[in-house]
């Protein structure tokens, strides 16, 4: 995972979901939370897959 300690009631992380129709069909939270762990994964890979040096700095 990109985040650790993860998953735990008190590590910090807080997730928004807003839904953009009506629906008649319910989810369980689990699924929910999952889903929201895989965004939170594929954000930060690829915030540090494309991030660039701030100020022409190299990096490397």
């Amino acid at each position: 995972m990109t985040i650790r300690p993860c998953h735990t009631i008190r590590d910090g992380d807080t997730m928004f979901a807003m839904g953009t129709c009506r629906q008649t069909k319910t989810t369980d939270l689990t699924t929910l939370c999952a889903a929201a762990v895989e965004a939170t994964a594929q954000a930060v890979i690829n915030a540090v897959k494309f991030a660039t040096p701030p100020w022409g700095i190299s990096l490397a």
